[in-house]
């Protein structure tokens, strides 16, 4: 679907969109606060933990299961894939990434593919069910139309969901004043996930081609011209943004490049919000002294796809929230 230009662009994406709208993403809130609480309750007692390994990778690849109705025990094999894919799309690309991009394709493709045979043996729901009938039934989609939808949203919805949450977290810690409004204000879980997308998006850039002759900033462009657009920079834009380098949850975020643009804006931008607001909101209610540790933050090593990679923290275990 990223790849393609209207109308398999639309038609894929009509079916698609249908299981990702609004009110359909809202029902998965009583599950995301599940599975947040759950992962708390497995740290908690903990003097230090690592954030990502322990709570911002597993939330999103557990949403994403239960939303496709997946069986369990792929999630390491998901995850490994989804990292050897995303340096093979990055701007710097060497004969090993390349490899092990197209290693993690075949991974990622022989799970889809078993989890499609366990489903046409009737007895499995989720999201994954519904798209099958598509293929199967309505013939709307193949199926390598239907393995490809499939691996879009593994892929997309699970690192760049989990780099939000991770790069959410780090800010309110990096700014107390941020993190004690929001733990007055839980509320504003909601507009503290649209500065994280803003400040610190996932997705860097993207690329596009020029589709006719045309001029854009005072440079002419021809038909054919590739182009990369800064999302990171438009999103820290003065002319749109008053004092775009600072994290300020009250910030009414009317614009930001973070999800992308026009037809191929992320269709499951409406579920990665939820799950990082649900997930910054449980995480600061339940432990909300939480503490950057010395050893600090260390950054993913790619350009296209960037955030913590590890995220190391201090928890003080004599005060700390409920679950509720």
């Amino acid at each position: 679907m990223v790849f393609r230009d209207p109308p398999s662009h639309t038609r894929l994406r009509k079916v698609l969109s249908p299981y990702l709208t609004r009110e359909a993403v809202e029902r998965l809130a009583p599950d995301i606060e599940d599975i947040a609480n759950t992962l708390i309750d497995g740290f908690q007692d903990n003097e230090e933990l690592e954030l990502m390994a322990s709570y911002a990778n597993i939330l999103p690849a557990e949403v994403l299961r239960r939303l496709l109705g997946f069986s369990s025990g792929h999630e390491e094999v998901i995850q490994q894939a989804s990292n050897d894919i995303s340096r093979a799309i990055d701007c710097v690309i060497t004969e090993e990434s390349i490899a092990g991009g197209a290693r993690g394709m075949r991974a990622m493709v022989a799970v889809i593919s078993e989890e499609i045979a366990a489903h046409r043996k009737g007895g499995c729901s989720g999201l994954l069910a519904s798209l099958l009938k598509h293929c199967d039934q309505d013939k709307v989609i193949d199926e390598t139309e239907l393995i490809g939808m499939v691996m879009l949203l593994l892929f997309a919805g699970f690192e760049t969901s989990s780099l939000l949450i991770g790069h959410g977290v780090y800010q309110l810690l990096h700014d107390s004043e941020q993190l004690s409004l929001l733990l007055k204000e839980p509320p504003l879980a909601r507009s503290a996930t649209d500065e994280a997308m803003r400040i610190g998006s996932p997705g860097q850039l993207i690329g596009r081609t020029v589709l006719e002759d045309c001029e854009l900033g005072g440079k002419q462009l021809k038909k054919g011209d590739d182009m990369m657009f800064v999302l990171a920079s438009a999103n820290r834009d003065l002319v749109i943004h008053d004092r775009p380098n600072q994290f300020d949850i009250r910030r009414k975020v009317s614009m930001q490049a973070g999800f992308g643009f026009g037809i191929h804006f992320c269709i499951g931008a409406t579920l990665a919000r939820l799950e990082a607001r649900i997930a910054l909101q449980t995480l600061v209610r339940r432990l909300p002294h939480l503490a950057l540790d010395d050893k600090g933050v260390k950054w993913t090593e790619r350009i296209a796809i960037y955030g913590p990679q590890a995220l190391h923290l201090r928890t003080n275990t004599a005060r700390r929230g409920e679950r509720q």
